[in-house]
């Protein structure tokens, strides 16, 4: 797995926890979210989704630890934010 720097608004598919051999084989295990680096924490721990864009692209809501998270596949990339905010998130590389 390799860190994935999140520059703008993006539309992924993320899992929680650390990606495995297992990971994918239960349904329900994968979600469509809106990630943008803009609603990351103060401290940087905590990203939140579904805040500003409440639409039917987010199957995850509130506040998650980035830790928790790792992004399976990026589907679509917004431009970088005005106030260049990141957020570094684990992802999954293909080989």
């Amino acid at each position: 797995m390799e860190p994935l720097v999140i520059f703008g608004k993006c539309r992924a598919i993320i899992c929680f926890g650390p990606a495995s051999s297992m990971t994918g084989f239960r349904s329900g295990e994968y979600f469509q979210v809106t990630i943008d680096p803009e609603m990351v924490s103060p401290g940087g721990d905590y990203i939140r989704f579904d805040q500003r864009d409440q639409s039917a692209e987010n199957e995850v809501h509130g506040w998650q630890r980035i830790d928790a998270l790792t992004i399976c596949e990026v589907l679509s990339k917004g431009e970088a934010n005005p106030l260049r905010h990141t957020v570094t998130m684990r992802s999954i590389t293909k080989e």
